[in-house]
């Protein structure tokens, strides 16, 4: 896992270059279309003048058909630039929905790396709390097995003094045995403890990791397809 951010920030850096290339194509489709736009005025302008040109002079007549055939290739000129105005158009429209998500995905990215890094930090948290839990739950076990053992021993040495029950002797190691199942029933609480730690922290930060593949695996879904569009795009 220790690459992923590398690896989303490196795709990140690839399609800079595209936006930016796309930043330049719309601006050259932008100035295309003005260029569109004033070229298709300027022949409309004289459009109308050869057609108002055309009424002086009798059909038939040599002028008249020579503006016919003036007037007929500017119309056919003027729509062959509108078809390229609206295919500018919606290039132009496209570009800006390219750029708009591009902004709206780095934006997105850098909150969800913020995000891995947040992640990334808490099960580092959890993985030393984890580890501290299972070494103190391992420390427990063992002392509590020994001093099941000691008490073990007290009660045998009990049992060998049971003709002498009531005399101070019986009455220390009875004292001694009470002491030792306190303390056995201490350890076996602060070890359950430990061990409930151990499992909830290794739990919760395998959840951590789960939930960072998760987050990881929506970035390289959504870079995927601003790729594919902006391939899509830059093929016009």
């Amino acid at each position: 896992m220790e690459n992923i951010i590398g690896e989303i920030q490196g795709l990140l850096e690839a399609l800079s270059v595209g936006n930016n290339m796309a930043k330049e194509h719309k601006s050259q489709t932008v100035e295309q279309i003005e260029n569109l736009t004033s070229e298709i005025g300027e022949l409309g302008n004289k459009l109308s003048e050869k057609e108002a040109e055309k009424k002086t002079y009798i059909r038939g007549s040599i002028d008249h058909e020579r503006l016919e055939g003036e007037i007929s290739f500017l119309q056919s000129r003027i729509k062959t630039l509108r078809e390229a105005l609206q295919f500018a158009e919606k290039l132009c429209k496209a570009l800006e929905r390219l750029l708009a998500k591009f902004d709206g995905l780095m934006k997105s990215v850098n909150e969800s790396i913020q995000k891995i890094m947040k992640l990334r930090q808490m099960a580092q948290e959890a993985v030393n709390i984890e580890k501290q839990a299972h070494q103190s739950y391992a420390e427990l076990s063992v002392e509590l097995a020994q001093t099941k053992r000691e008490l073990a021993d007290k009660k045998s040495v009990l049992d060998s003094l049971v003709a002498l029950k009531g005399t101070p002797e019986y009455i220390r190691q009875e004292e001694k045995i009470t002491l030792l199942q306190c303390k056995v029933a201490n350890l076996v609480l602060e070890s359950n403890e430990a061990f409930v730690v151990y499992q909830n922290k290794k739990r919760f930060s395998l959840e951590l990791e789960i939930h960072e593949r998760l987050l990881t695996r929506i970035m390289r879904h959504y870079i995927k397809r601003f790729g594919e569009d902006w391939q899509m795009v830059s093929r016009h």
